[in-house]
């Protein structure tokens, strides 16, 4: 999420966790000690917070490789307590499931108790093409009432650089990885990581070899999400968590509570002989409800969007990223305001839900303004922006989670950038968020910040495109290859 801060020598930014929703979070601008210092207490009594943050609370897994201190082949965590192989707690075991048939390459799946998906030939299977030689759609699939699925696998090719997973659940309730294991056995993802006190709860995996943070209604998983890990070819295993969130106040802890959903989800493999590419193409289809009195017949020639497309195209041309084709799209008058970002019926889901049938890109949403209805301190800041992902869905549109929204708010007078200007960097700020980047650095009331697990990102640079406060433009080599990365974002 993305909030203007005034000059910091009078404005402190603090992430609030949301009461009812761990996946979404807004930035709340608070201008006195004492408020900062109630927002300090507020984060340690919530053990939920937010999703986007950074490398590890308690250290960078001594040396941001994303190994978990601790950890060995067989699943055991030594941060988490979770035995990957005999962890009767979670009900799943590697026998628990059904054996099942790799459809993708017709060999039979021999007793490792994973239900395999099926490989669509052309790579799309009806669905959004995607550039990507492989696409794994599983059948769908039902949590039980510990909110797990079974196992299910997906093999990955020798030449593959990366893959993308995304679950997409009913309603609005909670969902995230329950387990990922590579070929090697080794968890990138461990079991009941949720359940750990050093987590956040189902809505962050700071732990884990791959971040992962949950979402509501719809998951993007990116695999790699950090230079520190690479693709293994073989057979990989996943499962999928669903689950609500209640929380009486803001002073309590959240109640997590398993809930029985049907799960369907899909994974994107991209392959190359080449190796990862360091030029790509992401194009863009921009939304406008009338708010700013922009439409799609008149904003290709805004002098607003023109700049702010052209401060979009700046940054992510640092790294090798240009913008392709650009739609213009009009939708409903109705939702120029988003009030509510989660919980049933939210505004966010309903017009990221119109989404459905876009073309491939990434789906930008403008708005008159941006607020959390459901959190007691939506009236101390600005929201500028807001992301469905880190990273969204890919492969499918018109899920919840399948846009970014950017508030057309004008915040120059407060010491912020020219409109112009400042619509493309939250753009930029979103749509990294979106694509798989997490904040760089977060705010810290004391000596040990929380960092993305990315290496090459310096930490408190508040140049940065993706730190916090949403005020910088660079990015590093390795948030490059991430962005990269994402199937959304297609080799030149």
């Amino acid at each position: 999420m993305h909030d203007f801060a005034r000059p910091r020598s009078q404005t402190a930014l603090v992430e609030i966790a949301s009461a009812h929703s761990p996946l979404q979070r807004h930035w709340v601008s608070m201008i006195a000690h004492q408020t900062l210092v109630l927002g300090a207490a507020l984060m340690a009594a919530c053990s939920e917070s937010s999703s986007d943050v950074g490398k590890s609370a308690a250290g960078e897994d001594a040396s941001g490789t994303g190994d978990v201190s601790g950890s060995t082949d067989d699943g055991t965590d030594g941060q988490d307590g979770t035995d990957g192989e005999n962890d009767a707690a979670d009900g799943q075991d590697a026998t628990d499931s059904v054996d099942g048939t790799d459809e993708g390459d017709g060999a039979t799946d021999e007793g490792d108790g994973a239900t395999d998906g099926t490989e669509a030939a052309d790579g799309t299977d009806g669905a959004v093409s995607t550039d990507v030689s492989d696409r794994v759609d599983f059948d769908p699939v039902t949590t039980d009432s510990k909110g797990l699925t079974p196992e299910l696998g997906f093999t990955v090719p020798e030449d593959a650089i990366s893959f993308h997973i995304t679950a997409v659940t009913a309603g609005e309730s909670g969902i995230t990885i329950g387990l990922l294991r590579d070929p090697e056995g080794t968890f990138l993802v461990p079991k009941a990581w949720y359940d750990s006190p050093l987590n956040q709860g189902p809505s962050l995996c700071t732990g884990c070899r791959i971040r992962v943070a949950g979402a509501e209604s719809a998951q993007g998983v990116l695999v790699p999400n950090t230079t520190e890990q690479s693709v293994k070819p073989g057979k990989y295993k996943l499962s999928f968590f669903t689950y609500t969130t209640a929380q009486a106040s803001p002073f309590e802890a959240p109640v997590i509570t398993p809930v029985q959903k049907e799960v369907k989800a899909h994974v994107l493999i991209r392959r190359s002989a080449s190796g990862a590419p360091t030029e790509s193409i992401l194009a863009l289809n921009l939304h406008f409800t009338g708010a700013g009195d922009l439409t799609a017949a008149n904003a290709p020639e805004d002098p607003r969007i023109e700049q702010a497309l052209q401060t979009f195209k700046d940054i992510y041309a640092q790294r090798g990223i240009a913008v392709g084709e650009v739609r213009y799209k009009d939708i409903d008058a109705g939702l120029k305001k988003i009030e509510s970002i989660s919980g049933p019926g939210n505004d966010l889901a309903t017009v990221a839900r119109l989404t459905e049938g876009n073309e491939e890109g990434v789906n930008v949403i403008f708005v008159d303004s941006i607020t959390d209805s459901s959190s007691p301190f939506a009236g101390f800041g600005v929201i500028l922006g807001i992301a469905g992902g880190i990273p969204g869905p890919a492969g499918v549109q018109g899920t919840a989670k399948s846009a970014v929204f950017v508030s057309l708010q004008d915040v120059s007078g407060q010491g912020g950038p020219s409109a112009e200007v400042g619509f493309g960097q939250v753009m930029a700020h979103e749509c990294g968020h979106y694509l798989g980047l997490y904040h760089s650095s977060e705010l810290s009331f004391g000596p040990q910040g929380i960092h993305d697990p990315i290496p090459d990102t310096a930490e408190n640079d508040m140049d940065n495109l993706m730190y916090y406060s949403g005020a910088g433009t660079t990015l590093s080599d390795g948030q490059g290859f991430v962005l990269r990365n994402n199937p959304w974002v297609v080799p030149k």
